[in-house]
């Protein structure tokens, strides 16, 4: 770590002023410590903290980089993730994870028992070779119970299978016609 003169005073630096962790670390530090940030209300204003040994950044990094981040990483594929929503920042009750994941551990996020696990409506949609919005409906429009919702066939809208039978017809007709 350098150190250079801020102010006539000697910081530390620590060099990721351009890393995409650097970035990762000050939104953190901003959601938990500044109410003027728009999501304050969700991490600092529910009391979630950064612990104290995360507020050096470089020890931030180095549990980063030990823990499975990859800067390399397409954008949403390495995510931090905080395991208990309730808690806040800090080595034991954070992993990094692709964002659908991380939107899977939302408190928002419907989680249903079935078969003795719990599972999210996508999950179990996916499971059942559904989308997840006709097992949402199901549920919560329609108020099925969840074997029933699960377990009655999924029907194709008429309109759409008249699209898709037309256009299997025509490239029929068109690899008929190359042959």
């Amino acid at each position: 770590m350098k150190q250079k003169i801020i102010n006539g005073r000697f910081a530390k630096t620590h060099g990721g002023r351009n890393d995409r962790l650097y970035d990762i670390w000050c939104a953190i530090k901003s959601r938990c410590n500044n109410p003027k940030n728009k999501e304050y209300h969700c991490y600092g204003g529910k009391g979630i903290k950064l612990c104290k040994e995360w507020e050096d950044y470089a020890i931030f990094k180095e549990w980063a980089y030990s823990h499975g981040y990859d800067d390399t990483a397409q954008k949403g594929m390495c995510t931090i993730d905080r395991i208990d929503n309730n808690n806040g920042y800090y080595p034991e009750n954070c992993r990094f994870v692709d964002l659908q994941k991380q939107i899977d551990n939302q408190e928002k996020t419907i989680k249903l028992e079935y078969n003795g696990n719990i599972y999210t409506i996508r999950e179990l949609a996916i499971l059942h070779n559904m989308q997840p919005k006709t097992l949402y409906n199901r549920l919560h429009n329609i108020g099925m119970p969840l074997e029933k919702a699960l377990s009655e066939p999924v029907q194709t809208n008429p309109k759409r299978r008249c699209l898709k039978e037309q256009a299997e017809k025509e490239l029929a007709e068109e690899w008929k016609d190359e042959n």
